[in-house]
């Protein structure tokens, strides 16, 4: 990177202080100083859980953080620049990028296999300590060069400070206990680069910063929907570096899955991107799913679950009484350490429920162009970009499909251009 890094620490007590008790639904607003350009912002959450927990809600842990919202005024008015679930941050981060901090990861995989195994029943036990790591990373995090200066926050040039604000979801939208955590904590680590004037002034002179977004939008699938085609829209106008695309089923309890009409091998529900009829790209979701994992560093598929009750008392693992115990149908209870459903039997094959397109970045080699975005800037507002595909949804309750976008705002064809080749 060109210029030095700077870290900040918000840790502001009673400001940040969570409310443990029950984990009611609570809302924080905090303002960070127009102190140089915002490179990258985490919001860190700290748990201990005061019961033993299972039943999961969807993505479980990392649903603690249900939004967040940053918002912004450059002068040129203020809008949200950053609208979007704490889950919906953490597999847009995972989708650019190469991989999770090893606490989120391990949150992501306990919630996984509780919610996605259970007939084993897995408990997280009381007294466990989960850190998650929401992640907001202003440039694309394979910018490289002047375009990763250019998409820094430039707060420093802002009419007032930015005001991030943090919605936590209530205990029920986590998991079934009335009372998971005996505490919870939340701090903001602000990364920001040093930009001399002289730099800042250049930067300005030859084309500006570049303004960006990255929202989040649900479509509701109503319960019961059976082979019908579907479509979702793609807000627009501006141009598209990423879309993530998390499909959440709804079963008797909340759950990532694939919702495409035909999951069987070898027919799979068929999906396009497309506009005005005319489609740009047509996929099945395992295939999405194996481009993203070449895209990343991937850790293993599965990963036994290391914290249950004491495997004695737990009968439903296959293990009876009596001194010493005997293993009798010994259960794997193993979770996915990716965002997605399901394990197929042998864990070794993930559900597809979760996948996204990287258009900046296709092969991960780093971007120091932006000629490969999804351009959503048409001639009628009635055009749009959709993913069109045939769905299907349990009885049990309604489905959702959640569209994660990062979104440049601005005119970026001055930074399209690929060099002449001689």
């Amino acid at each position: 990177m060109l210029l030095a890094q700077k870290e900040e620490v918000i840790s502001r007590s009673p400001e940040l202080d969570l409310v443990a008790a029950n984990f009611p639904a609570q809302t924080k607003r905090i303002t960070l100083p127009r102190s140089g350009p915002i490179e990258a912002i985490f919001v860190i959450v700290q748990v201990t859980l005061g019961a033993n927990l299972n039943n999961f809600v969807s993505f479980g842990l990392l649903n603690i953080l249900k939004r967040v919202t940053l918002n912004i005024n450059d002068g040129t008015g203020a809008y949200d620049c950053v609208y979007c679930s704490g889950p919906g941050l953490v597999s847009l981060a995972h989708l650019e990028g190469i991989g999770l901090d090893r606490s989120t990861q391990m949150a992501l995989h306990q919630s996984l296999a509780n919610n996605t195994r259970p007939t084993e029943n897995p408990n997280i036990p009381s007294g466990s300590v989960h850190r998650i790591v929401y992640p907001i990373f202003a440039p694309h995090p394979t910018l490289t060069e002047w375009l990763r200066l250019r998409s820094c926050i430039p707060t420093h040039r802002h009419v007032q400070d930015p005001v991030i604000t943090l919605d936590f979801a209530p205990a029920t939208e986590i998991q079934g206990a009335a009372n998971p955590f005996s505490a919870a904590n939340v701090e903001i680590l602000v990364l920001r680069r040093d930009m001399p004037q002289a730099l800042d002034t250049e930067i300005v002179n030859t084309g500006g910063y570049i303004r960006w977004d990255v929202r989040e939008t649900a479509y509701d699938i109503a319960a019961s929907t059976n082979n019908t085609e579907k479509r979702f829209a793609i807000p627009g106008p501006g141009e598209y570096a990423s879309l993530q695309m998390n499909m959440i089923r709804g079963a008797a309890i909340l759950t990532p899955g694939d919702l495409s009409a035909s999951t069987t091998i070898g027919s799979e529900s068929t999906w396009r991107l497309e506009a005005a009829g005319n489609a740009q790209r047509f996929w099945r979701m395992k295939h999405r799913q194996i481009l993203n994992d070449f895209n990343r560093a991937t850790d293993q598929p599965f990963r036994m679950h290391p914290f249950m009750d004491d495997i004695s008392t737990v009968s439903n693992l296959g293990v009876t009484g009596g001194a010493p115990p005997v293993w009798v149908t010994a259960k794997m209870v193993g979770g996915p350490t990716q965002f997605g459903g399901a394990l197929a039997a042998g864990l070794a094959v993930q559900d597809p429920g979760c996948v996204g397109f990287d258009f900046l970045s296709d092969n991960f080699s780093g971007a120091n162009e932006l000629g490969s975005c999804l351009n959503a800037n048409f001639p009628s507002d009635a055009i749009k970009w959709e993913l069109v595909g045939t769905v299907t949804s349990p009885a049990n309750q309604v489905s959702t499909i959640n569209l994660i976008g990062r979104r440049y705002r601005d005119d970026i064809t001055r930074w399209k251009r690929v060099p002449q080749v001689t």
